[in-house]
C-alpha cells in the first residue's frame, strides 16, 4: 500500500464504491470514514478519532471530506466502513507541516 502525503491545511476527500462478491456495485444503508490523527506536535501519543458520515451520489459512490487544519503532523489512519453489508477499507496518510505551517495548538 502506498502512503499519500498531504500538507496540513488541505481538505482530504474520501471516496468509496461498495461492491458485492461478483464485483457489482451495491448501495449500503450508510457509510462513514473514521479518521485517527495526532493532536500534538510534541506528544505522539495524543490522538483523536472522528467519524465522518459519507454522502451517496446518484452513481452509488460515497464521499466524505476532512479538513486537516486542526491536526498535528504525522501519520493519519483512516477506515471507510459500511454497516450493511459489513465492509471496510483502510489506509494511511502522512500529514506534513513545516515552521511556516504552524502547530494549530499553539496559534
Amino acid at each position: 500500500m502506498s502512503v499519500e502525503i498531504v500538507t496540513r491545511g488541505n481538505v482530504i476527500e474520501f471516496s468509496a464504491t461498495f461492491l458485492d462478491e461478483n464485483g457489482n456495485p451495491i448501495s449500503p444503508g450508510s457509510a462513514s470514514v473514521f479518521v485517527n490523527y495526532r493532536t500534538s506536535e510534541t506528544d505522539g501519543t495524543q490522538r483523536a478519532t472522528i467519524e465522518i458520515e459519507m454522502d451517496e451520489d446518484s452513481d452509488g459512490n460515497f464521499t466524505g471530506s476532512w479538513e486537516t487544519v486542526d491536526a498535528a503532523a504525522g501519520r493519519v489512519f483512516w477506515s471507510v466502513r459500511a454497516a450493511d453489508p459489513d465492509a471496510a477499507e483502510d489506509g494511511v496518510i502522512k500529514l506534513r507541516a513545516n515552521p511556516a505551517n504552524p502547530d494549530p495548538t499553539t496559534t
